[in-house]
């Protein structure tokens, strides 16, 4: 059966993976993608960071395992990129509640559990990045979920007193968009977006903008 891709088959993709049978595995994976034009793959953040800023890049792959989910190197390449407009796919070693915290931190486009990655799940992860959507593991939907006070339904009944530029902007956090991206979208400063940010995780009762759009993919009240 072919493996689902992307339209546009001129993906440039960096891998940062600490663990040598991961960062092969991934760059094994995706070296078998048509939609993926090259690979790139590093072992230390310094390198990632030498490498993004030498090489046109269009989605960085980050391997967390659970030993390493606050590290501080891996979080600012993260964060980097996210600026520059690269996609980031994060890669959890397992979806453990004490790790969400610090990952939530991280600016990234969508998660992929370590153990359910295989060359379709990528493709089809590649596949959601380039249309603008969320790679989210069902399991992780639901610990992401766990940490807000509300359960889906009452989640869902928030979001109807967000105002129509509140719903705005919480379309463009579920695209992956930052605020000098969101501001450029809907011509406004980005001082009014980082307003705007604050009033929709204060409205869903969301700690950081990942729960925000995770909560709204997983209750489909943004549907």
């Amino acid at each position: 059966m072919p493996l689902p891709q992307p339209e546009c088959c001129d993906l440039r993709v960096t891998v940062l993976a600490a663990n040598e049978i991961v960062r092969h595995g991934l760059h094994g994976m995706l070296d078998r993608l048509p939609a993926v034009k090259s690979v790139l793959a590093c072992e230390t953040p310094s390198e990632a960071a030498h490498l993004l800023s030498e090489e046109k890049c269009d989605v960085l792959i980050l391997s967390l395992g659970e030993s390493q989910p606050d590290d501080s190197s891996s979080c600012q390449v993260a964060r980097d990129a996210y600026d520059q407009g690269v996609k980031v796919l994060l890669v959890l070693e397992e979806a453990g509640i004490d790790a969400l915290d610090a990952l939530s931190r991280i600016p990234s486009n969508g998660f992929l559990i370590q153990r359910e990655v295989t060359t379709g799940v990528l493709a089809a992860s590649l596949t959601m990045l380039k249309s603008g959507d969320m790679p989210l593991p069902p399991m992780l939907a639901r610990r992401l979920l766990q940490q807000t006070r509300y359960g889906p339904a009452l989640a869902r009944s928030q979001v109807e007193h967000l105002t129509p530029r509140e719903r705005q902007v919480l379309l463009l956090l579920v695209e992956g968009c930052s605020n000098k991206q969101i501001a450029q979208r809907l011509d406004i400063s980005q001082h009014g977006v980082k307003r705007l940010v604050s009033n929709v995780l204060a409205k869903l009762n969301c700690p950081n903008r990942t729960l925000a759009a995770t909560t709204a993919l997983a209750t489909g009240m943004l549907s």
